[in-house]
């Protein structure tokens, strides 16, 4: 498995892998309607297209050979202060520091359990010390126990929450970080 990062080129299979690692991760989970009103919104070519263009901010893929596998979507200076509506569970001073998101981190559901996730964390938490920041941090939906599993694994601990709208569902997301 091999991470690389991603090009305008590679736009179609981030297209392709974005639906489909979103769709087979929540679809069960939430109104069809509100679903794919979202989908539909989230994940074009444009929208990929701007975000893939909006600075600081970075897709990898990871790849089994040339095959992507899995992918993940960083901001590389983002602060919690930019999310939509924040409520925070700590006393912290976000001004000033230097902090990453994690946008998106999906694997295909065949490659769960086998290091495809790992990898991808591994080298986030690498590439955000490389990058001298002082925090990793996320929304994840509070109805994702699995996921929150896997991030406090790597030492992520809940600081707020936020709302994270799937077409009229507002949802709950668990703000976390990992301090480095």
């Amino acid at each position: 498995m091999e991470i690389r990062k991603l090009t305008r080129e590679d736009v179609p299979k981030l297209l392709d892998i974005s639906k489909r690692t979103f769709i087979e991760a929540f679809a069960h989970q939430n109104n069809p309607d509100d679903f794919y009103q979202y989908v539909d919104t989230a994940f074009t070519v444009q929208t990929l297209t701007n975000e893939m263009n909006t600075e600081g901010v970075v897709f990898y893929f990871l790849e089994n050979e040339t095959n992507p596998i899995g992918y993940f979507k960083l901001s590389l200076d983002k602060s919690p202060l930019h999310t939509p509506k924040p409520n925070f569970d700590v006393n912290y001073d976000f001004e000033g520091v230097k902090a990453l998101e994690i946008e998106r981190i999906y694997v295909n559901s065949d490659f769960h359990g086998k290091g495809a996730a790992q990898a991808q964390m591994n080298f986030i938490i690498d590439l955000a010390k490389q990058n001298g920041a002082d925090f990793i941090w996320l929304g994840v939906w509070e109805q994702n126990p699995k996921a929150i599993r896997f991030y406090q694994k790597f030492g992520f601990e809940k600081f707020g929450y936020h709302i994270f709208d799937i077409g009229n569902d507002p949802q709950t997301d668990w703000l976390m970080w990992l301090k480095l």
